[in-house]
């Protein structure tokens, strides 16, 4: 952490361990082969975790369906399970951010011109891909809104996980993770719409969740013409 993976060295490393170079040498072949062990368990956990939670949500649409638009509306039980089942495996996804999270540090600005260059973006990608499946069950179902690009629900989630993880590399206190968890399940499905009606009648809230994203420009002076003058 404190010089990055190419400037270590491995004398540095047994004498942090209380080891000797020898007793080193018994286990790895290198600074690499260790830290290649370390990052693919992390790796191996985390991708546990993500199949659980593909495993618990497929079980839940199967047993009670697939929350609707309306149950979102409505607070209905079976959203609030949904979101507290979600909620259980977002948790146990930043605890296990949080006891790598020196393992993130490297991977994230210490692994500069090694093998391992490019770790971090792969890692991501392996998420998003995990993630579209529950993206299409949503979009097919009619909870998710259909007007927005392929991938990018997932790209959101993994965009936020991403930037609490490296932000947990300069924390020293451990941020309260069942508040954010809750609060990242709450913002994907349901956005910025309760603070939107209060200051909204009902006639204009049931328009405003209507109206499509591209036509809600309109509103703000983004309109379609202005914006093709304004890239070409």
């Amino acid at each position: 952490m404190q010089h990055g993976l190419k400037g270590a060295r491995i004398e540095d490393i047994t004498k942090a361990c209380g080891l000797s170079k020898g007793a080193f040498y018994l286990h790895f072949e290198s600074k690499e082969a260790l830290f290649g062990e370390v990052l693919q368990e992390f790796g191996e956990r985390m991708m546990e975790l993500l199949s659980t939670h593909k495993a618990g949500l497929t079980e839940f649409f199967k047993t009670e369906g697939v929350p609707t638009i309306a149950d979102v509306r409505e607070q209905a039980s079976r959203y609030l399970r949904y979101i507290e089942l979600s909620k259980k495996y977002n948790l146990a996804i930043l605890e296990l951010c949080w006891e790598y999270r020196d393992v993130v540090h490297i991977v994230v600005r210490g692994v500069q011109n090694t093998a391992f260059e490019g770790t971090a973006w792969l890692m991501l990608q392996q998420a998003m891909a995990h993630l579209e499946h529950q993206a299409r069950v949503f979009a097919e179902k009619g909870t998710f809104r259909g007007d927005m690009t392929a991938g990018l629900m997932p790209a959101m989630v993994v965009g936020t996980y991403s930037m609490l993880c490296f932000q947990m590399i300069d924390m020293k206190q451990k941020p309260d993770f069942a508040a954010l968890a809750h609060g990242i399940n709450r913002l994907l499905y349901e956005g910025c719409v309760a603070a939107a009606q209060q200051h909204l009648s009902p006639a204009e809230y049931e328009k405003a969740l209507k109206t499509p994203l591209l036509t809600s420009t309109d509103n703000c002076g983004l309109w379609v013409e202005k914006t093709k003058r304004r890239n070409s």
